[in-house]
């Protein structure tokens, strides 16, 4: 006889992550790293940077899709 599983055993969970690789890491527009506890955290990856402050943010075809940005300017 076989155990019936919970049907959330073959779904995928957690959160999704937007792709290192985007454009935004070389922009001069992203927000610098913030350090904490000694180690730090990139912030190119965030929906948000100096072009789309909140409550605007970053189109989904830049985050998602590896899109180019029309405000993109490489950083120096």
């Amino acid at each position: 006889m076989s155990e019936k599983r919970p049907r959330w055993e073959s779904e995928m969970m957690g959160g999704l992550t937007v792709p290192k690789d985007i454009i935004c890491k070389t922009c001069m527009f992203q927000i610098p790293p913030v350090t904490i506890d000694g180690e730090a955290h990139e912030r190119y990856t965030r929906s948000n940077c100096r072009i789309f402050e909140e409550p605007e943010y970053k189109p989904h075809e830049v985050l998602w899709e590896h899109r180019d940005c029309e405000h993109y300017e490489k950083a120096l």
